[in-house]
């Protein structure tokens, strides 16, 4: 049986599909000719306020910034659903197998593939358990506050994860995918 460190991930190729090649993370961070994927979920109350993370200050990408719910790197041979599983747990401590999370789409930001999934979930900032190693503290943001940030080019929302926010509030807003 095949071991695999966690600090080791999958290479894929521009179309998204696994190479059969794994490196370590920091190796691929470096080498900008080899893609990853990594999943962001969004994760809103029932008041549809968005969960957002400040990160640890310690933390190698935007150390301190105000974040989405959770983000991660997919494992060697993890799909994106079981990263978004683990990851959900690792940061914030919530089961993400009990949510009704959708996909809502993929796509490519340099040598990375963002799988971008959203969900409206019944819980409160008490409910929440950090990570203190990657989450510094958590905090919940009306919709319309989250939408005027993704307008200003110097919030850590628009640098960090620029239209693809926009993308998620446009099926919160226009679609309503959420809404039962």
């Amino acid at each position: 049986m095949l071991t695999i460190s966690a600090e080791q991930i999958d290479v894929i190729d521009n179309n998204g599909l696994r190479t059969g090649e794994i490196s370590e993370r920091s190796a691929i961070k470096k080498d900008k000719t080899k893609y990853k994927r990594v999943i962001h979920f969004y994760l809103f109350d029932k008041q549809h306020r968005l969960l957002a993370q400040k990160r640890a200050m310690h933390v190698s990408s935007f150390p301190g910034s105000l974040g989405i719910s959770v983000t991660g790197h997919i494992d060697a041979g993890e799909y994106s659903q079981q990263a978004l599983i683990r990851e959900v747990r690792e940061e914030i401590g919530l089961d993400a197998a009990k949510m009704n999370i959708k996909f809502l789409f993929s796509y490519i930001v340099g040598s990375q593939f963002w799988d971008v999934y959203a969900c409206i979930h019944d819980f409160k900032l008490s409910d929440i358990k950090i990570d203190p190693q990657e989450v510094e503290s958590v905090q919940l943001i009306e919709l319309e506050e989250f939408a005027a940030r993704l307008k200003n080019e110097d919030d850590d929302f628009r640098k960090i994860y620029g239209t693809s926010a926009n993308e998620v509030l446009y099926f919160m807003l226009k679609k309503q995918i959420f809404i039962n």
